[in-house]
């Protein structure tokens, strides 16, 4: 096997969030000749005894992923990773405690960073080893991006023949109002550094949570009544329960909740996006779209700097009503504050230049090339892990019937609803209109809403 075709494996945890990025990946890799099989991180694992040997896009470096990276590399697989989740943290120190398992980051062959920031924060980790480290952007960026922003067209004009002009609220408060109830005590738990889980920083973050979380159930009438002709639209997390906002919206007429789709075109189709400490901002920063911080009470122990740098801020909700009106009443949109734009560079690259979908597959492929890329590994390894995987993959199934936890079946499709042939198809067929180029490519189904990226 030679360099240009070991396969490259894109697992997907939440479908909405990461899906089309990681198709542009495959379709890039596919492009050159490289086989690239994209789909449900969940149908990946349970079927990871029938799938290529190749590599393994890990999206963290946390303990939780620790098993199921054992497996894969007894596998014979090679292991990549790039953390999701990486882009806002409390500090560097609380992130190496939250999301870094010094046994997991030891395993990965290489490293894609979002950007410098990124890349020094994987250097400087105390369990850092000197694998390589490609800064290389997120796709997730590259549909942000003028060149592929028509990718969303269709969905921005039926949201906005649907609604009208609106308002968009983005809120993520997973952490005490999460879509399993059992699972919101787990997520603070998982965002509280190993070194504070005796002190009160859990509950200092609660709390902190809770009085946002009230102030968001004020504003959000407050709003309504502001501005009658406009819809107010809330758009919870994808790991949030939608009720209590349900609740807030039946209040009035023109507020509604919408918890469907890719967060961009809902971006793009508002008039401005209003969140806390959120990364929607830094999409709409990226789409060129005005975007508000509502922070009602801050902390310097709990917030988030990134996406509350970005753009505006109101700090009550008669300031936030004054800004919107501005916003909502401004003919040509307000050029860029440059010292955002540069801290923006500093997080993220690939802004411009080759997408990170490129820089991604130039750097894999490099690695692949590499004798060492695909491990040696002994039969008996390889038993264990073939059994492992299926005896893994039986007790997720019994778990899915379950209440309450977390591979229930309902909270698991709702972070990955489902996918066709056809509409994976289509949406290939998207970026080939955009880019002209990937239209010699077409899908094939592995496993359900498992697909393979193949030349026709």
């Amino acid at each position: 096997m030679n360099g240009n075709t070991i396969p490259l494996l894109l697992p997907v945890e939440t479908q909405i969030r990461e899906f089309d990025g990681k198709l542009l990946v495959a379709c890039v890799a596919a492009e050159r000749g490289i086989p690239a099989i994209v789909g449900s991180r969940i149908a990946m694992h349970a079927h990871a005894t029938a799938l290529p040997r190749g590599i393994y896009v890990s999206k963290d470096v946390r303990s939780s992923s620790l098993r199921m990276l054992n497996i894969f590399e007894n596998l014979g697989h090679s292991i990549c990773a790039w953390d999701e989740e990486c882009l806002v943290q409390f500090s560097p120190q609380r992130y190496y405690e939250t999301r870094v398992s010094s046994v997991v980051y030891s395993k990965t062959a290489t490293l894609c960073a979002w950007g410098k920031v990124n890349e020094q924060i994987f250097k400087e980790c105390p369990s850092y080893t000197g694998a390589p480290i490609h800064i290389t952007g997120n796709p997730r960026i590259d549909l942000l991006r003028p060149e592929l922003r028509g990718y969303f067209d269709e969905d921005v004009k039926r949201i906005k023949e649907r609604f009208g002009d609106y308002i968009l609220i983005s809120t993520h408060f997973g952490a005490i109002n999460h879509y399993v109830p059992e699972l919101s005590a787990l997520t603070l738990d998982a965002i509280t550094p190993s070194s504070e889980k005796n002190g009160d920083f859990k509950q200092g973050l609660r709390d902190h949570l809770f009085d946002i979380f009230r102030h968001f159930e004020q504003m959000i009438p407050a709003l309504g009544h502001a501005f009658p002709d406009r819809t107010i639209l809330v758009r919870p997390h994808p790991a949030e329960n939608r009720a209590p906002w349900d609740q807030v919206a039946a209040e009035l007429t023109n507020v509604h909740v919408v918890q469907e789709g890719n967060v961009v075109p809902w971006i793009i189709g508002s008039q401005a996006l209003i969140h806390n400490s959120c990364t929607t901002s830094i999409e709409a920063f990226a789409l060129d779209h005005p975007a508000v911080a509502y922070l009602p009470v801050t902390s310097d122990r709990f917030d988030l700097d990134l996406p509350n740098s970005l753009g505006a801020q109101a700090h009550s909700t008669g300031d936030l009503i004054t800004i919107l009106k501005e916003l909502t009443e401004r003919p040509i949109p307000a050029s860029r504050d440059p010292a955002q734009r540069d801290l923006m560079c500093q997080h993220i690259a690939a802004l411009d230049g080759p997408f990170a979908a490129e820089r991604i597959v130039n750097a894999l492929n490099r690695e692949s090339r590499d004798a060492l890329a695909l491990p040696a590994t002994s039969s008996g390894s390889y038993i264990r892990a073939w059994l492992q995987c299926h005896e893994r993959a039986a007790s997720k199934w019994l778990n899915s019937f379950m209440p309450g936890h977390k591979n229930n079946t309902d909270y698991q499709r709702q972070r990955f609803p489902g996918l066709t042939v056809v509409e994976v198809d289509q949406r290939i067929q998207r970026f080939a209109g955009l880019l002209d180029r990937f239209r010699g490519l077409r899908t094939r189904q592995l496993f359900q809403n498992v697909f393979e990226i193949i030349p026709s």
